[in-house]
Parts: C-alpha cells; structure tokens; sequence
C-alpha cells in the first residue's frame, strides 16, 4: 500500500500584539535562565531516565527502590531538570539500568554565547 501526502499551505494569521521569534534550539536559553546547556544535557538525560523506566515497566516505587532513592525525589527527577540533581549523578542512574556513555568536549557555538551573554561578544566565562 502506498500513500502520498500533499502539503496544503495553511495560512496563519497572528492575534494582535503577539510575536513569534525563532528558537535556538534550546528553550533554556530561549527563555534566558542561567546555564542553558547544562539545563539541556540534564533534560534529555532525564528523558533517557524515564525511557528506561518505561522500556523495563516498573513503577516509580520499583524504579526509585533500584536507583536507591526515596520516591519522591525520583519524582523530582523525572520533573525537573534543574534540580538539585548533577549532570554526574543522572548518569549514574543510566548506568544503573545498563546505559553506557560518552562524553565529548567541543567548543561552544557562536549562536549560543550570543543567547547566552545577550551580547555578540563570548561572556567572561565562556573563556574559563
């Protein structure tokens, strides 16, 4: 069986006074919180955390008793990537349902030290 899809233009009209800006691929830094980066590596090793406790079926009690803490901090886990939880240690939580890692090192975009600094220019600790 074969389908063929047709793209229909579909012209949107904007409500008055609302804008709507490009993003940068980042919504942490979108929205000007501190630490873009660091907010996004911790959000998608939080997805890969709940992918794994989805793939396995447990529950938050099952998969909070493996990873060897109280419920309702794997609940903040699972919530918030800004939370007190490192980058380090949400690695050692995949580790614990087999996942294994790389970490590569590379220079910051452009792009990124502008949405970062509001400036053109690389903030002060983008060089440290």
């Amino acid at each position: 069986m074969r389908t063929i899809s047709k793209k229909i233009p579909i012209k949107v009209e904007e409500p008055e006074g609302v804008t709507f800006a490009s993003s940068s691929g980042n919504i942490f830094a979108d929205l000007g919180l501190p630490d873009p980066e660091i907010l996004l590596e911790k959000a998608k090793l939080t997805m890969k955390i709940q992918q794994a406790i989805e793939e396995r079926k447990l529950t938050m009690v099952k998969a909070a008793k493996l990873l060897g803490l109280p419920t309702d901090s794997l609940k903040r886990v699972l919530t918030a990537p800004s939370s007190e939880f490192s980058i380090d240690r949400l690695l050692r939580f995949l580790a614990v349902f087999g996942q294994t890692f790389e970490i590569t090192l590379r220079p910051i975009e452009p792009k990124l030290l502008t949405a970062r600094s509001g400036r053109g220019t690389p903030s002060p600790a983008a060089g440290a």
